[in-house]
């Protein structure tokens, strides 16, 4: 059975990984397994897909005291920003404390989307793509669509809700993949 614990820390090592300490976590409404994530395997501490997380108190705002910060006005949603992708924030949902993660682009042009159910999920499955780019770079183009499909259908296996749509973060990734763009 995979363990997204242990692929994360497997893949970037326990030096890969930033911590949370319990009292980072502790106001968040996610469930214990995404907290116990948080502060005992981590994130990682290079960029992945252009994810860049920062355990720091000011990245577990709320997503509207987050865009005050940059001078920018949101709506008052239920989203604790954990990092960004490079142009949308990743965050936690607290909506239903189900902890699902999501992107959510400050300037409200592109739609939020969903990437995850959970983070030890997401996490697992940027350690699931950073060892998936350590085997494509001698690859044939063939090669390599034939594994970006192999790695969609294992990622779609192990989280469903991860492609509940062509426009989830996933989804897009994967399609990104398969047409050579990553």
């Amino acid at each position: 059975m995979w363990d997204p614990f242990q692929q994360a820390e497997e893949v970037f090592g326990r030096d890969g990984l930033i911590r949370a300490s319990n009292e980072c976590v502790a106001s968040l409404l996610v469930p214990e397994k995404s907290k116990d994530f948080l502060t005992s395997v981590g994130l990682p501490k290079e960029n992945i897909l252009l994810c860049d997380f920062k355990l720091t108190q000011e990245n577990f705002l709320r997503i509207k005291e987050y865009a005050q910060k940059k001078g920018i006005t949101v709506e008052n949603l239920p989203y604790k920003v954990i990092g960004n992708d490079g142009y949308m924030q990743i965050c936690l949902s607290e909506k239903n404390k189900k902890g699902e993660v999501l992107a959510y682009d400050l300037k409200g042009e592109l739609p939020t989307r969903y990437i995850n159910c959970n983070i030890e999920t997401f996490i697992g499955f940027l350690a699931l793509y950073a060892k998936a780019c350590d085997q494509y770079g001698s690859l044939s183009d063939q090669e390599m669509l034939e594994g970006a499909q192999e790695f969609e259908k294992q990622l779609q296996l192990l989280d469903p809700t991860a492609f509940k749509s062509d426009q989830t973060w996933w989804s897009i990734i994967t399609q990104q993949m398969k047409s050579g763009m990553l």
